[in-house]
């Protein structure tokens, strides 16, 4: 493994440990409650964070990538210029339109407790870093990014995760 890779996952390690500290010490009793007309709740937040690893651990596996969004030179000056900003920012656009693959089910997200959707998010980070290190790793099809190498996605989810986690933190404010 080289240099670049443990410090990649030594960050997202880092940034998946605070979201799911911030989680699982939300307030239940605050945990389902929107905190405005159309943004989501905690839950389907986490579920949202949650869905992004699964649809990354799928697609890595050789599953179906997301419907690229962009025209394919769009996609190509994102992923070579704001991708590699975004990072060094350690900044996510707020407000984003989110792809359809990951929209959170807000049925399931208030069917699910607190926490179960915390240990589904652990689960499939779990899974999704274990498969982007593999050698069969697949490339991953971004609805904005288009093809993302594992590495790439490994530091997309890591700027996903902490992206949510500020939004998780800002939901415990709203009141």
């Amino acid at each position: 493994m080289t240099d670049r890779w443990s410090s990649a996952l030594a960050e997202h390690a880092h940034v998946l440990s605070e979201y799911l500290r911030v989680a699982r010490d939300f307030p239940a009793d605050r945990w389902q409650r929107m905190p405005a007309p159309g943004r989501w709740s905690a839950a389907a937040l986490t579920l949202h964070v949650a869905d992004a690893y699964c649809y990354g651990y799928e697609a890595a596996s050789g599953g179906p990538g997301m419907r690229l969004l962009a025209p394919p030179l769009a996609a190509w000056v994102s992923r070579t210029v704001i991708l590699p900003v975004m990072l060094w920012l350690k900044r996510f656009p707020r407000e984003a339109p989110v792809p359809t693959e990951v929209r959170p089910d807000l049925t399931l997200a208030h069917t699910l407790t607190q926490t179960e959707l915390v240990e589904r998010l652990e689960r499939e980070a779990g899974k999704a870093i274990a498969t982007f290190q593999l050698p069969t790793a697949t490339r991953v099809m971004h609805a904005y990014f288009g093809s993302l190498t594992p590495y790439q996605t490994l530091r997309l989810v890591t700027a996903h995760t902490r992206h949510h986690t500020i939004g998780l933190r800002d939901r415990l404010g709203a009141d």
